[in-house]
């Protein structure tokens, strides 16, 4: 159990950092379990390091996950913006203008 629990602990810090974050808590969590148990039965470095990094691992998905919620919350709200809109119609305009010189140069 000592070696799942140290697998489970990598794998939860690692996939805090992919897209996959919204698994790791999850990863974290069943790694610390499997850490605790395996740490009752018998000390060993590998439970040890196991629950170690079940714990950065978790605490890290948690934290990427919240961040990542902030960010889409927010990107939604940039969208409704009057600012945005005329930013928006900007960068269309200019896009169209730079359309319209290619096209020019190609003739």
């Amino acid at each position: 159990m000592a070696i799942a629990a140290l697998v489970l602990g990598i794998m939860a810090v690692v996939l805090a950092f992919t897209p996959f974050v919204f698994i790791s808590p999850f990863i974290g969590i069943v790694g610390i379990v499997l850490a605790v148990i395996a740490r009752k039965k018998e000390k060993s470095g590998a439970s040890t390091a196991g629950l170690v990094l079940s714990i950065i691992g978790l605490v890290l998905g948690a934290f990427m996950w919240i961040a990542c919620s902030i960010c889409v919350k927010g990107a939604s709200e940039l969208q409704k913006a009057p600012e945005f809109k005329a930013l928006q119609q900007e960068m269309n305009k200019a896009l169209e203008d730079a359309t319209k010189k290619v096209d020019e140069l190609k003739k």
